[in-house]
């Protein structure tokens, strides 16, 4: 390597390098237009000639950047952009061509190429190439920026050599507590720095010919919170076309702009020429800035998704700002507004952002606002709210049509017209799911997927009345469902594929935590099978509905209730040889399946969720035996304490069931509301073929759960109308149920953590939904919330489990027999 030592510093030449390119050669004879080409590029070392670099590393070695594009002309004027395929820091690979046009005669068989590749690069035929030097640099640790460094290469024999362009003026700088935002190069002498220029390729050597009246005096290196070493120093590059500075005109001068509004300069009068691949190193200078003046500020941030505002909040110190927007998981080209003081100037990467610009928000972001010579550095962070978006769009129906179905048994979307003729086929719905980090949130048979078809329909009977309505969701393909963060505690890679989910709204519930923390407790305790979940934000036709719970809807199925499933044959009405399974049935007081009867010791409303029979009666047969069957277990419960119940009630399912409502004080366990609706709601139980009746899953935990002035009493443990006070005869079942309880007791206890876990996970999300649906009127009044904030109501529902939980612990061993 060749050194020159100067009176104001030293500089060097670096030992060269040139980046060659073969040609692969075609089988066809020739190449047909807009086909593909392959080139491929190495680099090596040649000692003397001038160093050709995309950038370097440490040790000067030259290296390619990932996807670097460069422009060809194959032998005519008709520019073909060719991008290269090797990673990262490699030193070869190849180069593949975007849009090949097949070559002409124009050069001679020549063939030119120039780095980095620009849409206006032309060539003349005289071998002349349109080129223009860049006004804005980017800061590139011990290198230069992206793009920074022209090259230009002709060959004729199908090897590319390429030639750097212009030459490099490097500063060194240091300082105490110094984070630079900019540097700015000023040739005092009114020189070209950057702008348009022609590149001379006649003589194999590129000669470059700025376009004075047109070029630019100045540069600006953007460096985004570069912090500068106390000792030591950073390089800071700059690429410049050849240029002599002057003394006699006064030199160069650079002013070194902080993110806190300091400003250093420093000129240097001086003869200076940059020549074609030199670099010239200054001294090290240290920079100590003076604090600037009159610092411009921003006044607000804002971006627009429909027709709903987001403002950033500034941060305690104000220069950082965080956007906070539910439904967006790509922020990559996010809408910026913003306000600043007249004159002002907002930057993004060194350029001016005009206001409603889309910008680059994916990871944090410098806004830099000058004022004159001074400028400030701000931070906007964006992000969503950490959970997964849920996006349902409709065609040919609205949301509203849906939540106009007062009876909400019509499914509207995807086939809705095969079920329903009077239904137009031209409606369609579909549900896209994405992860937080905007990954796909469906696996379809292995495939991650974002989207697929569904129906969709109301659900629910009180919550269908509420103005946050829940909805179920019938999809068209099985599809898995990836799972963000935690569930339940349990570190889970899905929820297993199947057509049928659930939203639930959880509008009365200011913690918007109830049913998930139930699930938690049933999840932990010994029921065979409970309803898995995880919060969503919902996008409704692009309108942001709020924080919902996306769940599985309790079917048979091998991962849900794990029986086998009764097929009817295809009219619903083929009675199979072993009907004795599977049931999925349900008491509850609404009463309003099409199969349904009144039991007849205790007179509860048992409905058939499975089979349902489609909208029609089922086969008597079947629907005798299962009737018959429950009536039986009901009249050998009432004589619980010398009868054979236990073969035709699983006990352990009883007893867990039992135990998870009441630790969450469930009203709906045994509901006694004015004695006209007495009796459990939501309660569902399943049989097997040739196996015993099972209680479970548990469902229903959405408001009236976890409440402390109701802990200290039982929930349904103890009605007269239910099951469990006649099993109090029955010894054996309530020592099975005291070992049970001393077996999992203190797992239980463990509930208040989970609740804290899931509070902060959701903590973003419930302060969107709660400015949108909380309002601590009317039903929102019922579980004494009502002027809660989130947290208090957070603390106000583990007061109630733990208050339930000690309530069980001492008054568990005195439950028994009670005659009414």
């Amino acid at each position: 390597m060749k050194r020159l030592i100067h009176s104001i510093g030293w500089l060097s030449m670096l030992a060269a390098s040139c980046t060659m390119a073969e040609m692969e050669v075609s089988e066809k004879e020739t190449l047909p237009a807009k086909s593909e080409k392959v080139y491929l590029a190495t680099i090596d070392d040649q000692p003397d000639e001038g160093a050709t670099k995309t950038f370097t590393d440490e040790t000067f070695k030259v290296r390619w950047n990932k996807d670097d594009r460069i422009t060809i002309f194959p032998g005519s004027p008709d520019a073909v952009e060719a991008r290269f395929t090797g990673e990262e820091g490699e030193t070869g690979g190849g180069f593949k061509t975007l849009d090949y046009v097949g070559a002409t005669d124009v050069f001679d068989g020549r063939e030119y190429a120039v780095y980095p590749h620009r849409t206006s690069t032309e060539i003349s035929s005289d071998e002349v190439i349109s080129y223009t030097f860049p006004t804005l640099q980017t800061y590139r640790d011990h290198s230069f920026g992206r793009g920074d460094n022209p090259m230009v290469a002709k060959t004729k024999d199908g090897i590319f050599r390429f030639k750097n362009a212009g030459g490099y003026l490097v500063f060194k700088l240091y300082g105490e507590g110094v984070t630079v935002s900019s540097v700015m190069l000023k040739a005092n002498g009114g020189e070209a720095l950057a702008g348009p220029c022609t590149i001379d390729m006649s003589s194999g050597l590129p000669v470059v010919s700025m376009d004075e009246e047109n070029a630019t005096d100045e540069l600006r290196l953007y460096c985004d919170k570069v912090e500068l070493p106390s000792e030591g120093y950073k390089e800071f590059w700059f690429v410049l076309p050849p240029v002599s500075f002057s003394k006699d005109r006064g030199g160069f001068t650079i002013t070194v702009k902080t993110t806190d509004g300091g400003i250093y300069t420093r000129s240097a009068a001086m003869d200076l020429s940059i020549e074609r691949s030199m670099i010239h190193r200054m001294a090290p200078l240290k920079v100590t800035p003076v604090p600037g003046t009159d610092i411009p500020a921003i006044n607000s941030l804002s971006s627009t998704r429909g027709s709903v505002v987001y403002t950033a909040k500034a941060q305690e110190g104000g220069d950082t700002y965080t956007l906070t927007i539910p439904t967006v998981t790509d922020f990559s080209s996010l809408p910026l507004n913003y306000e600043i003081e007249e004159g002002d100037i907002l930057m993004v990467a060194g350029k001016e952002l005009q206001d409603g610009a889309a910008v680059d928000a994916s990871t944090p972001l410098s806004l830099v606002v000058c004022r004159g010579e001074v400028e400030r550095t701000y931070t906007l962070e964006a992000r969503n709210t950490g959970l997964p978006v849920l996006r349902i769009t409709t065609e040919g129906f609205s949301r509203e049509d849906i939540e106009n179905d007062t009876e909400h048994e019509t499914w509207r979307g995807f086939g809705a017209y095969k079920d329903n003729p009077a239904l137009s086929a031209d409606e369609t719905a579909s549900v896209r799911f994405e992860l937080p980090d905007g990954t796909p949130g469906f696996v379809i048979k292995g495939t991650p997927s974002f989207e697929v078809a569904t129906q969709i329909k109301g659900r629910g009977n009180a919550t269908w009345k509420y103005p946050k309505r829940p909805y179920a969701l019938k999809l068209d393909k099985k599809s898995e469902i990836l799972v963000s963060g935690k569930m339940q505690g349990e570190e889970v890679v899905s929820m297993p594929a199947h057509k049928r989910w659930v939203l639930l709204a959880n509008w009365k519930d200011r913690t918007l935590l109830r049913n998930d923390a139930a699930f938690w407790l049933s999840r932990h305790s010994g029921l065979p099978y409970t309803a898995r979940g995880q919060y969503v934000e919902l996008e409704f036709n692009g309108e942001h509905r709020g924080n919902y719970y996306l769940c599985e809807q309790i079917k048979i199925d091998p991962n849900r209730v794990a029986i086998t499933e009764m097929d009817l044959g295809t009219d619903g009405q083929t009675v199979p040889e072993d009907y004795t399974g599977g049931y999925l049935m349900e008491i509850d007081n609404n009463f309003d399946e099409v199969n349904k009867f009144k039991s007849a010791s205790f007179n509860l409303k048992y409905m058939f969720k499975d089979p349902d029979g489609d909208g029609a009666a089922l086969p008597e047969t079947v629907f005798n035996y299962m009737q018959d069957y429950i009536n039986v277990l009901e009249s050998k419960i009432r004589n619980a304490g010398n009868s054979d119940y236990k073969d035709y009630l699983d006990i352990d399912s009883a007893i867990w069931y039992m135990l998870v409502n009441e630790m969450t004080n469930n009203s709906d366990f045994y509901n006694t509301d004015g004695g006209q609706w007495s009796g459990p709601h939501s309660t569902y139980f399943y049989k097997d073929a040739g196996g015993k009746l099972f209680m479970g899953p548990v469902w229903d935990f959405d408001y009236h759960v976890f409440v402390p002035r109701y802990s200290n009493q039982w929930a349904g443990a103890n009605q007269r109308n239910y099951y469990y006070n006649y099993l109090y005869q029955d010894s054996r079942f309530k020592d099975r149920m005291l070992e049970l309880w001393n077996e999992r007791k203190n797992t239980f206890q463990g509930l208040t953590d989970y609740i804290d876990t899931m509070a902060e996970h959701i903590r973003l999300s419930e302060e969107f939904d709660a400015e949108m649906w909380w309002t601590g009127t009317g039903d929102q009044r019922q579980n004494g919330e009502q002027s809660m904030t989130f947290d208090q109501a957070v603390a106000n529902i583990k007061n109630g489990f733990t208050t339930k939980w000690t309530y069980i612990e001492n008054n568990i061993a005195n439950l028994s027999y009670r005659q009414y």
